[in-house]
């Protein structure tokens, strides 16, 4: 299964989200992510044409009870020069494109539009109001008609030059 827009986006290193690199330091970083939805994703046709109202009306009920609770994620990751120097790509499938709104050295605000099985769009801002910290917020619409919205706020602190403990 390829990689959704959101859990492409949420790896970081996508503190290189743009020409112009972000002031940080490179090595370790924690990052906090918390992420809230609302809706039900899309399902493709055969799959829903197989449920049944009960069935369908379980899985929305379990999108309502998760939307009540966003999820909180902790992660080591690398940043390295490579990474702050390469542009955003938000899959590996070429469905998606991305646009940057605003890029200083401090800041990076991207639009990001994917068309295929998995449509989707959405507002990527980053600020870094030091070298050694970070703040961001995405905000997607998943499906066509956007039948999901996806929120997420991050947050990142830079831990030190060693990259040992670094998630894979």
């Amino acid at each position: 299964m390829k990689k959704s827009i959101v859990s492409a986006a949420l790896l970081i290193p996508a503190l290189a989200f743009a020409a112009d690199r972000l002031n940080v330091k490179t090595g370790l970083w924690e990052i906090t992510t918390l992420t809230a939805t609302q809706g039900i994703p899309e399902l493709p046709a055969e799959v829903k044409g197989k449920m049944t109202p009960e069935q369908r009306a379980k899985l929305a009920a379990v999108f309502q009870s998760s939307a009540a609770s966003p999820h909180r994620n902790v992660s080591k990751e690398c940043i390295t020069e490579k990474d702050l120097e390469q542009p955003f790509k938000p899959n590996d499938d070429g469905n998606c494109t991305s646009t940057v709104v605003k890029s200083t050295g401090t800041s990076q605000e991207i639009n990001v539009s994917c068309t295929g099985e998995h449509a989707s769009s959405g507002k990527m801002r980053i600020s870094t109001p030091t070298s050694e910290s970070m703040t961001g917020d995405l905000e997607f619409q998943a499906g066509n008609g956007g039948e999901m919205t996806i929120k997420t706020q991050i947050k990142g602190r830079w831990l030190g030059a060693s990259c040992k403990g670094a998630a894979d």
